[in-house]
């Protein structure tokens, strides 16, 4: 980059030019420095005699207002450039230098930098130095991604109570979703004085300025009666709130509520379908599985097998044991699909090791059915199925059940 000032003097009658130059080097490595230069050029027109100026009897230029404030260097944009085509390293060491200017907005994007892993070696820590750094400027962000770091306990060990103290920060800041964690920790007692009323306050305020988790939490407390009153129609109120914005937890929450019915609501099975397969629709494994059974059953609609399949095979593929069970029982009679022994037994199989133990009875039943079809397989079918299933259970050992 190559900036230009220029004066005009007249020395002795002879008008002289000054043509300053700085150059500024900028580079993105740690161990490069910015440096200028100066250079001095002069140029002068020749006396009508023929001679020149002596260039030691021209007056120096006017000095430099050095009260003004230095312009901010892009640093930050340079980052945002170099992050954007994908050239990590170099939007690290971008905003390294804006950050250390005290841009707030270097000093998130260097964190997440850090946190992820992302242009640097991971280091929580160095994340969390850099985010504190925005956070006493008054981010939100920065406080909000602090927040959660003590309440996850993520790369530091966990502290709610410092998790409340910048979650406090941003919800006087107006956030939301501070207010909603906030809200938690108090109705729980985390970190902070226990204090039903003042969570409840905070969730319902944080709820109906759009936080839709929030609306989630107070549905399933008033549901389940955690520290209040069971109250169903309450529970429904902000569950549905929740599912209007599309949250499937909610969705799903509804729909039990009009699958099983509730004192103070009205059973509507059909009612219930049309919001299983709005969270079914968006992945979640429980409802995949519950419309199954509905299409299963005829409950709510009418019977149809081959509905029932694919959400049974939505779920399993999620590792949903209970849908797992089901699916086997699918194969094992050809319900909706072509019988199939060897994918009923391994179905079972995978069921068994999975259901929890609060799933004993179909624990059982699946113990039970596999003892009845090992009685119909040839040996070669039973060792095929019992392959199939243990290659499943060590491919997927980490999945949720």
């Amino acid at each position: 980059m190559l900036l230009k000032k220029t004066w005009s003097v007249v020395v002795g009658g002879v008008s002289a030019l000054f043509l300053i130059i700085p150059t500024i080097t900028f580079t993105g490595c740690a161990n490069h420095t910015i440096s200028s230069t100066e250079n001095q050029l002069s140029t002068s027109s020749n006396h009508k005699d023929g001679g020149t100026t002596n260039p030691a009897t021209i007056a120096s230029p006017p000095p430099e207002d050095n009260t003004k404030p230095l312009p901010q260097l892009p640093f930050l944009q340079l980052g945002q450039d170099a992050e954007t085509k994908g050239n990590l390293a170099v939007a690290a060491r971008w905003y390294t230098r804006a950050a250390e200017s005290q841009n707030a907005a270097a000093q998130i994007a260097l964190g997440n930098f850090y946190f992820s892993g992302k242009g640097v070696r991971q280091n929580h820590q160095e994340a969390l130095k850099w985010y504190k750094r925005a956070a006493a400027q008054g981010n939100t962000i920065a406080q909000l991604k602090i927040g959660d770091i003590y309440l996850n306990g993520t790369g530091v060990e966990q502290q709610p109570d410092q998790a409340a103290e910048y979650f406090q920060q941003a919800a006087i800041q107006g956030s939301s979703y501070a207010k909603a964690k906030l809200g938690l920790l108090h109705f729980k007692g985390t970190g902070v004085t226990h204090d039903i009323e003042k969570g409840i306050a905070l969730l319902s305020e944080a709820a109906l300025a759009g936080e839709t988790d929030a609306a989630y939490q107070l549905g399933e407390i008033y549901q389940t009666g955690i520290n209040v009153s069971v109250d169903n129609e309450k529970a429904w109120r902000w569950y549905r709130i929740a599912a209007e914005r599309g949250d499937p937890k909610a969705e799903y929450a509804v729909g039990t509520l009009f699958f099983n019915g509730a004192p103070g609501l009205i059973k509507n099975q059909s009612e219930a379908i049309k919001w299983y397969r709005r969270a079914a629709e968006k992945g979640m494994a429980e409802a995949q599985n519950s419309l199954g059974v509905a299409y299963a059953e005829g409950i709510g609609t009418a019977v149809d097998l081959s509905e029932a399949v694919k959400w049974y095979q939505a779920a399993t593929e999620q590792g949903h044991a209970i849908a797992q069970a089901n699916l086997a029982t699918m194969y094992r009679y050809g319900l909706g699909v072509q019988q199939d022994l060897i994918s009923a037994y391994k179905w079972y199989a995978i069921a068994k090791e999975r259901l929890s133990p609060s799933d004993t009875g179909m624990k059982i039943a699946s113990e039970t059915s596999m003892e009845a079809i090992a009685s119909n397989m040839m040996p070669s079918q039973l060792q095929e199925a019992t392959e199939q299933a243990s290659q499943w259970l060590d491919k997927h050992q980490n999945m949720p059940r």
